[in-house]
Parts: structure tokens; sequence; C-alpha cells
């Protein structure tokens, strides 16, 4: 018989799965409405992301339920390798966009500045995101190998690797990739927001901006609240709150006009002014 805590997690899960899925449908379909590079692949890019977070989510709560886990270990870890390589997958999808949306912020500025010397830091940055994201995984990997850790467990949980192995293959990449980058997403967009002169790309980038933030106060929080229920609560509304961001960033690529009644009367009163 489901508990309580099982009802209020499927719930979730089919909530937080209907919004992600929603924005995934809206970018795409937006997408398919523009002939302009630019703003094709800045909504493929909102889709591409709504689409690796609902895996990771999805995945860290099936596997949260096959024994010797618990259904309520997905909101303290990543369960799992599956879990923890599906998580890993965020960092290269999300620097891809930050540095299309940089781009983007600069070709569209009349004057072709350069934000926070982009050109010059993505030379290094990529590489060292990229970089980061093989070593992680491949530790992920070995730790599964050679030191017991179950594919379908808590990794944190069960690895015994030296204080070395870990500060050297997991601490310094994941410093990299969840702090650093978080954080420098959280700096450059709202920057590349304020300095694109295209009011579309504008919106776009600056929703994505509130979405790499809320992001990292969820990932923050992630194992800090130690009530089960409230710890649900707390990340699923980050969880809608993400995918709202989402959404409302790929629907900000549509322009949107108001029309007043009174104008609508006047035009069709004096047809000849149109």
């Amino acid at each position: 018989m489901l508990s309580s805590f099982d009802i209020a997690n499927i719930v979730g899960a089919v909530a937080f799965s209907a919004t992600f899925g929603y924005a995934i449908y809206t970018a795409l379909g937006i997408r398919r409405t523009f002939s302009v590079p630019l703003y094709r692949s800045q909504a493929l890019g909102v889709a591409l992301i709504a689409l690796i977070i609902l895996i990771n989510l999805l995945s860290n709560i099936i596997f949260s339920y096959i024994p010797p886990n618990v259904p309520s270990d997905f909101l303290f870890s990543n369960v799992g390798i599956i879990g923890e390589l599906a998580f890993l997958l965020w960092f290269p999808i999300f620097y891809y966009w930050l540095d299309k949306s940089e781009l983007a912020a600069r070709k569209s500025d009349p004057l072709l500045r350069d934000i926070l010397h982009w050109q010059l830091v993505r030379l290094f940055l990529g590489p060292l995101i990229y970089a980061s994201v093989v070593i992680a995984a491949s530790t992920e990997i070995i730790e599964t190998i050679f030191f017991g850790v179950s594919p379908v467990s808590m990794a944190s949980e069960s690895a015994v690797p030296s204080n070395l192995f870990i500060i050297l293959f997991l601490f310094i990449p994941g410093i990299i990739l969840f702090i650093g980058l978080r954080i420098l997403a959280i700096i450059a967009l709202p920057i590349a927001a304020w300095q694109t002169k295209d009011p579309l790309l504008r919106k776009q980038i600056y929703w994505l901006g509130l979405f790499f933030i809320l992001n990292f106060i969820g990932g923050a929080l992630q194992g800090t609240i130690s009530n089960p229920f409230e710890a649900l609560f707390v990340l699923d509304a980050i969880v809608f709150a993400n995918g709202y961001c989402l959404y409302k960033s790929a629907r900000s690529l549509v322009p949107s006009y108001s029309f007043s009644s009174e104008g609508i009367k006047s035009v069709s009163d004096h047809p000849s002014a149109t």
C-alpha cells in the first residue's frame, strides 16, 4: 500500500513531468515557426535543457524505489550511477547554451561588445568544463567497477576510495561544474540580457538566467532539509519554478502585441487610415 510520501512523490512527479513536457513542447513548436537560425538555436537550447533535467529527475525517482534504496533517497543525492551520469550531462548542455546565449547577445549588439571578454574565456572554459565532466563520469564508473558500488544504490554511501582519489577526481570537478559554471551563468546572462538590443532575445536570456539562479538554489538546498516531506515540498516547488522559467524563456522568443478596443474601433471606423 502506498504511503502518504509515495502519493505526494507520484503527484509531484506527474506535475513536474507535465511542466517540463509542456516547456519542451512549446520550445520545439516555437522553433519550427522561425527561419532565423539564431532564434531556432535558442529555442532548441531551452528544449534540450528541459529534457535533460526531466530525464535526471525521473531516473532518480525510479531508482529510489529499487532496494536497497528508499523513496526519499533522491531528495538528498543522485541515486545510482544512472542518476549520477544523467546529472553530469546537465553541465555540458548548460555550458553549451550559456555559450550560445552569450554569442547570440554579442551578435545582436550593434557595437559587437565582448561580454566579460567571452571570446577569450570560452577558449579555456569550454575544454575545462568538458574535461571535468569526463573525469567525474569516469570516476563514477571506476567506483562502480572497482569499489563495489551498486549501480542502483547511492554511490556517496557505498564508495570507499581514498581521500586523495575523492579530492582529485570528484571534489575539484564538482566545484568547477556545480559552483563555478552556475555562478558564471548567474553573472554573465543578466549582463548579456542588458547588453543585447534585441527585445525578444533580451527576455529569453533573462528567463534563462533566472532559471540558472533557481537551479543553483535548488542544488544548494538538496540534502540540507532533514524532514522528507518538507524537502519534497521545497524541492518540488523549485523544480516547478525551473520548468516555468524554461517555458517563459522559450515563449519570450515570440513577439506579443496588445491592441486596445478603442484602437481597433478607430481603425474599423476609418479604414482609409490603414
